[in-house]
């Protein structure tokens, strides 16, 4: 038996490692990518938010303030 038949099964048992570790890492990568912008889409909403109610408190200051001092 030659040495190339000896290590057969373990260099397709460590292919089988590498393939598994890759997809598995690529799963994750995956994951926390969509995780990101689900995340950076929340943090665009929240700003938005913040602006818009931001803009009617100060709407409604001013025209509290032109109905006070006419």
């Amino acid at each position: 038996m030659s040495a190339i038949a000896r290590h057969a099964g373990t260099r397709g048992r460590a292919a089988r490692r590498i393939a598994m570790f890759s997809t598995g890492l690529a799963g994750l990568i995956a994951f926390n990518v969509i995780i990101g912008l689900f995340g950076l889409v929340a943090a665009g909403v929240g700003l938005v938010a913040f602006i818009m109610t931001a803009l009617f408190v100060i709407a409604r200051s001013s025209r509290r303030e032109m109905q006070t001092h006419g």
